[in-house]
């Protein structure tokens, strides 16, 4: 016999075993909804991280090569004025 054949055979869904292997997966319990939904939710993490990382990228290639070089209105100065004694 080999080490396969002694070992019992454990279902498992996305990698973890299941709870109650002889109910569907569907029906596992919430720990199960609950791993699941976890997960889920790292990657969708994980993914708007980069494609906010991306854009934010873009973002200050776009102003270094096209930086804004219109003279700034009174309202404008004004408004760094201000943000500038606030910050002093």
């Amino acid at each position: 016999m080999t080490a396969d054949a002694q070992s019992p055979v454990v279902p498992t869904y996305q990698g973890r075993p299941l709870d109650h292997p002889d109910e569907p997966v569907f029906d596992q319990g919430l720990r199960l909804d609950l791993e699941t939904v976890v997960a889920r939710r790292q990657l969708a993490k994980l993914i708007c991280c980069g494609a906010s990382s991306a854009g934010l990228q873009a973002r200050a290639e776009s102003t270094m090569r096209f930086p804004d070089t219109r003279p700034m209105s009174r309202a404008e100065q004004g408004m760094e004025a201000a943000s500038v004694r606030r910050c002093a």
